[in-house]
């Protein structure tokens, strides 16, 4: 017999073709076998197969196992199933004896498999670790093959819980994944308390390993209280994670999701940088999504709410893709005109329409005019909208800049229109007429603008043609000709009545007299008294004019609000459009009389309406710009964020277009850039004050400290209420970087990051305040903000030319700052050696393409020499000596010898032993012997490396303790200020969770170092 188990399981490990027949064998030889030998040598055979089998045929084996196991299991299930029906034939009883009955109707479990399972679990820890993922895949596969139906008794599936949650903490990734999907059936989804799902949540989470988090995923039953922890890992650093990710999404209806949560799956899905990703979210999830609506586009589009959706175009064309372009055409429903009836046209399917028709024209077949009128006809149907939807406007008062369901209706027809063939001369007059009427009507609000504009370049490409037309039609908004009324003195106007009525007597008579002279046939007298009578006739139209109010039209000017915000509006999209590239002199009159003015107006739309004008203006005229500029500057203490934002971003595109030198800025570091400046509260209360802003000339006279004072004290006697304090342009804006927060914090550091790439400005000490805000715990949760600085330092490093330079220059300040900033400052928690690392991996050789060749390290090691020689047994000077041996240098004999000699000299002055040590491995790496510890060490993940290809946005890892602090509690949580710095390991696989390093898993997965030993299933000590 023993022979025989041995030939099955010998058969079994070569192909899975053969299993059927030789689990027929095996359950022959177990019918007939003595059950306790049988088992015994079945377990032998299967131990070997653990612990020695090869990858194949050992998979080959434990799939055979599970399949026997479940085909002795599965014959009792289906007798069990046969007892049951017939006990349901028996009387009705209440539901507790339903119940209890149940219970006692469930049969045992097969004892062999029972006891398999109790032998695998015994050997489950091990001390190989690809044996004990192999018991765990033969758990998760007896499990899968012993059927829906089935059941375990509760003691063994007590022991699986046990041993499937400790091997969870297993230190093998492949271990875990394996004790995962071993649980995958013991979980109780709709239970946030069960012990299996908490620990699948947390892996989910916080597993260091990619194939453990995929695991969960993939085993994770999904529930309302699963579902924020799934979709959380759409961020994942891993493509394989993120790609399950949305596999479990799709299987989970989209009504489980709020419209938030759908925009974002959706977003990220389709935006996503790896393909296979992209494609998953493309067939499989949109595609299940939409087949939830019931393949119904307008449900799937309101699902999403179209109206506010940033995704929606994008998912909707996609689904295009899928479908037949005749499928397509045919649910549109238009009718015999290719209209959508006025009252069927909902937001949905106006979108339907517009993104159809664009689909169908970037496809280049001719099949987009099937679902297009002809251009006169669609003109008149927008206009029926445009009345109809103007009715229902009229019931409620809105602002210009308000916004309403109907208008999205409007633009979508308006968008529609950019898709028809311009050919038709009598349609493109019909649609340029209806683009003025709009622009001119009251209730076309400021949203719709831009897209009027868009297709009004389209009907008129001429571009002086258009610019007149666009004036004109400004003018006639802003100056509409009015009818001038003049009332006439009441004395005249008696005297005009009298001779009225004088003559209305007169013409009585003529008339009696007419008539009396026709009836006795005195023809010409009649005809002399018909003369009379028509001059007193026309002398009475005369009189009756002149006895009324006179007439005229003049020039109206309207000083409305919303007027003036809607006529700037239509400069700026005018001013836009990139076939405008010179001002003429219509626009430069546009700018005097019109623009300029309306910033005396004080409204918030409208000045940020009239800024965003002369940017445009500026950018196409260096005069206008530098007049521009100081206006600018005027405007960046608003206090409407709004406006401030709208300056800001002026301001340093013009800098960016025209360079400093334009305005005369001197490019000065000075106090300029420092970073003790003026205390947060107090300076953003300054900056909220006008002051006076000096553009100095750069040139080298000593009279401009004169010249300056003279035109501050010109300014302060000209107006009282504007501040005597000077400031530098590039001070103010530096200076924001203390005083401002939120989206004008990141506008302003995005446009001091643009003039360093652009080489505008080459300042040390600003890439010096960069990189201590990319490291301070205040803007720790910004995200936008750390996204800017990550992708600047990235490109600045590898593309710049002079980049290199700068950050040599920076290295010193930027250490110093932290070593030496007070317990009050931020900084202080800030640790100096991550720092360090940082600044010196973007300045590695090779890492930028100009400067391959040039070694920073070199110089920087200099610098760090001299600076721990000025320290003399200060408190830094050890922290400056352990920098020395994080520096990849590039000896040569002269560098060498000065090192050398620096170094003797600063181990004569060392503090302590720790700092011989660190000035020792120093100088035995100039002597050619590096230490082997710090040789292959690896970079930590707040470093930046050139084989990490730069990639700052996906590594999160800026702070750490103190130097001297601990970083974590005694209980192994955090404590106290340490508690905001446990995100610094929180990315370290990219997730967007707190996933912990591997010293903060130490008692979650054993530290144990594997070792050979004779027997390969003795228990490992924890």
């Amino acid at each position: 017999m023993n022979v025989t188990v041995e030939n099955i399981f010998d058969k079994a490990q070569l192909s899975t073709l053969s299993h059927n027949k030789l689990l027929q064998r095996l359950v022959d030889l177990h019918e007939k076998s003595n059950p306790q030998e049988f088992q015994k040598r079945f377990v032998l055979c299967l131990k070997y197969a653990i612990a020695n089998g090869e990858k194949g045929p050992a998979v080959r084996i434990l799939d055979f196992v599970s399949k026997f196991c479940g085909k002795l299991e599965g014959s009792k299930t289906l007798n069990g199933k046969v007892n049951k029906q017939n006990d349901d034939n028996d009387d009705k009883k209440d539901d507790d004896e339903e119940e209890e009955e149940e219970n006692e109707d469930e049969e045992p479990m097969n004892p062999f498999v029972s006891d398999l399972l109790k032998e695998l679990l015994k050997v489950h820890g091990c001390k190989s670790s690809s044996s004990r993922m192999r018991i765990c895949y033969c758990i998760k596969r007896i499990l899968q093959c012993l059927g829906p139906e089935a059941s375990i008794d509760s003691d063994i599936c007590e022991e699986i819980y046990a041993a499937m949650l400790e091997r969870l903490k297993d230190r093998s990734p492949s271990v875990r994944a394996q004790a995962v999907t071993a649980l995958e059936r013991l979980q109780d989804p709709s239970d946030p308390d069960c012990p299996v799902v908490k620990a699948f949540l947390f892996h989910m989470s916080m597993d260091p390993s990619a194939e453990v988090r995929r695991a969960v995923l993939l085993c994770l039953g999904r529930s309302k209280y699963s579902l924020p922890y799934i979709r959380n890992r759409i961020q994942d650093v891993k493509d394989s994670v993120r790609k399950q990710a949305y596999v479990s999404l799709s299987k989970v209806t989209i009504r489980s999701h709020s419209i938030k949560n759908r925009e974002l799956i959706l977003s990220q899905g389709l935006k996503d940088r790896n393909d296979s990703v992209r494609d998953s979210v493309e067939k499989v999830l949109l595609p299940n999504w939409f087949e939830n609506c019931q393949g119904n586009f307008v449900d799937f589009l309101h699902s999403l709410d179209v109206e506010n959706s940033e995704i929606a175009e994008k998912a909707i064309k996609v689904i295009f893709r899928q479908q037949s372009k005749e499928k397509l055409i045919k649910n549109l429903d238009l009718d015999s005109e290719k209209l959508i009836p006025s009252e069927m046209l909902t937001i949905e399917l106006s979108f339907v329409w517009r993104c159809l028709a664009e689909f169908l024209q970037s496809e280049e077949d001719g099949q987009w005019e099937l679902i297009l009128p002809e251009l006169s006809l669609f003109c008149e149907y927008v206009k029926r909208n445009l009345d109809r939807l103007k009715e229902i406007n009229k019931l409620e008062k809105l602002e210009p800049w308000d916004h309403t369901p109907n208008d999205f209706i409007i633009l979508q027809l308006l968008q529609l229109m950019k898709v028809f063939d311009l050919g038709d001369e009598a349609g493109r007059e019909k649609l340029k007429q209806l683009l003025i009427d709009m622009l001119m009507s009251s209730d076309t609000r400021l949203k719709l603008i831009p897209t009027i504009i868009d297709v009004l370049v389209k009907v008129v490409p001429d571009v002086a043609a258009r610019l007149q037309l666009i004036a004109e039609t400004i003018s006639e908004i802003h100056d509409p000709l009015v009818e001038d009324v003049e009332d006439i003195p009441a004395d005249q106007k008696r005297e005009l009545d009298y001779k009225l009525a004088q003559l209305r007597l007169q013409r009585n008579i003529l008339e009696e007299d007419l008539e009396k002279a026709v009836e006795e046939k005195r023809y010409l007298a009649a005809e002399d008294l018909k003369n009379d009578l028509a001059k007193i006739t026309e002398e009475l139209q005369l009189l009756s004019v002149s006895s009324g109010s006179k007439e005229s039209l003049v020039k109206h000017q309207k000083d409305d609000p919303g007027i003036i915000s809607k006529c700037l509006t239509i400069v700026f999209e005018m001013m836009q459009s990139p076939t405008v590239k010179e001002l003429n002199p219509q626009l430069r009159s546009l700018l005097d009389n019109f623009v300029k003015n309306s910033l005396k107006i004080e409204h918030a739309v409208v000045q940020v309406i009239a800024l965003q004008c002369l940017a445009v203006f500026s950018l196409l005229d260096e005069s206008i710009a530098k007049e521009v500029i100081v206006i600018f500057c005027l405007y960046l203490g608003s206090t409407c964020d709004e406006i401030a934002q709208v300056a800001v971003k002026g301001i340093f595109d013009l800098l960016l277009k025209y360079g400093l030198k334009t305005f005369a800025i001197r490019e000065e570091d000075g106090d300029i850039l420092d970073v003790t400046a003026t205390p947060r509260k107090k300076l953003k209360k300054n900056l909220m004050r006008k002051s006076t802003f000096i553009i100095e000339e750069s040139d080298d006279n000593e009279s401009d400290d004169d010249e300056s004072e003279a035109e501050t004290a010109s300014n302060k006697n000209d107006s009282k209420e504007i501040e005597t304090k000077e400031y530098h342009l590039l001070a103010l804006l530096t200076k924001h970087l203390d005083s401002a927060e939120g989206q004008m914090l990141c506008f302003v550091v995005q446009g001091l990051c643009k003039l360093l790439l652009a080489m505008r400005i080459s300042s040390p000490k600003l890439l010096s305040r960069l990189i201590l805000l990319w490291y301070n715990p205040v803007y720790e949760d910004d995200a936008h903000l750390h996204q800017i600085l990550g992708q600047f330092f990235k490109i600045y490093a590898t593309s710049c030319p002079v980049s290199q330079e700068t950050l040599e220059q920076c290295f010193v300040p930027t250490i110093n700052t932290v070593l030496n900033a007070p317990a009050s400052s931020p900084l202080y928690q800030v640790d100096v050696d991550t720092v360090a690392k940082f600044l010196l991996d973007l300045t590695k050789s090779g890492v930028n393409r100009y400067s391959a060749e040039v070694n920073i390290h070199n110089n920087l090691a200099l610098q760090v020499c001299n600076e721990a020689l000025k320290e003399n047994y200060g408190p830094n000077e050890h922290e400056w000596i352990n920098l020395l041996c994080l520096m990849e240098l590039v000896l040569d004999d002269d560098l060498k010898k000065n090192l050398q000699k620096m170094a003797d000299k600063i181990k004569r002055n060392c503090p302590d032993r720790a700092s011989i040590r660190a000035i020792q491995k120093f100088q035995n790496i100039l002597k050619g012997k590096p230490d082997r510890r710090h040789r292959g060490s690896e970079s930590t993940t707040g470093e930046v490396t050139a084989s990490e290809n730069m990639d700052l946005t996906q590594t999160d890892s800026r702070l750490s303790a103190k130097r001297g602090s601990s970083f974590l509690g005694s209980d192994g949580g955090s404590t106290g200020s340490e508690a905001s710095f446990n995100r610094n390991k929180a990315l370290r696989t990219g997730s967007s969770s707190m996933i912990p390093s591997s010293s903060e898993l130490i008692g979650v997965i054993p530290e144990t170092s594997e070792s050979d030993s004779d027997s390969v299933f003795e228990n490992e000590e924890e």
